[in-house]
């Protein structure tokens, strides 16, 4: 038979090692280190947003088409808008979708840059700039032509006299409008989640403050400590590129 005798002086130090974890281990849920964690959250998970986007965009250019430059559709560095990490607090991040100027010269069909009965071809071309933003956002655009304009509509050439205004209501087609914002909005609330489980930060976060806890005398700014240099490790910057 094994007897064990506790003096109240043991117990004393027991409740008080037991006190001081139980502090310590208050740190994980605090609003620093829960700011730091939804800092690398973001990290982690646009990463992942961004490749998922550019796989479903190579597959519907007329949705996400506007969402990259002309004849990079699904190429990361081309898309046409930022992805930064906004405020963070309470560990929740606020997340902005910046549009970016396009540079490139929208595409002439090769129907157009063909010669007509006249003998002309279009030649000149002209830069969408604000193509990603009008097209999310379903923004209608007039303009008002500086000479004559050709287009396709319904496989037929349509020509538009100089000095002609005219009124696109949904430029780049209604399939773009809002692809953006329904794509994150779904991502999500779907895909969060087993993305930054798969990614091994809450197991290197519990892996640091366990062994932080190990310790003679744990305290709070250890835990800190070790919840900070584990997010910071995943954490790079503020805008996903």
């Amino acid at each position: 038979m094994i007897k064990f005798h506790f003096s109240p002086a043991d117990y004393e130090k027991l409740n008080k090692k037991v006190k001081q974890t139980t502090f310590a281990m208050s740190e994980v849920i605090s609003e620093s280190s829960k700011n730091d964690i939804a800092k690398a959250v973001f990290t982690i998970s646009s990463k992942k947003f961004l490749r998922d986007l550019s796989m479903v965009a190579k597959s519907d250019k007329d949705k996400y088409g506007h969402l990259y430059e002309w004849n990079a559709l699904g190429v990361n560095k081309a898309k046409l808008f930022l992805m930064k990490r906004g405020a963070v607090s309470s560990g929740n991040v606020f997340i902005e979708f910046i549009p970016l100027k396009s540079v490139k010269s929208v595409p002439i069909p090769k129907e157009l840059m063909s010669p007509g009965k006249t003998g002309k071809s279009i030649k000149n071309r002209h830069v969408f700039a604000n193509r990603m933003d009008v097209v999310e956002n379903g923004k209608s655009v007039t303009i008002q032509t500086k000479k004559t304009i050709a287009f396709l509509s319904n496989n037929e050439i349509k020509f538009v006299p100089k000095g002609k205004i005219i009124k696109i209501i949904n430029p780049g087609g209604l399939m773009g409008r809002y692809a953006l914002g329904e794509f994150a909005e779904a991502w999500f609330s779907t895909k969060l989640k087993p993305t930054i489980i798969s990614s091994g930060l809450f197991k290197d976060i519990e892996k640091s403050v366990t062994i932080v806890l190990r310790k003679q005398n744990p305290s709070s700014a250890d835990v800190r400590l070790a919840i900070k240099n584990v997010s910071a490790a995943y954490s790079e910057r503020k805008v996903a590129f």
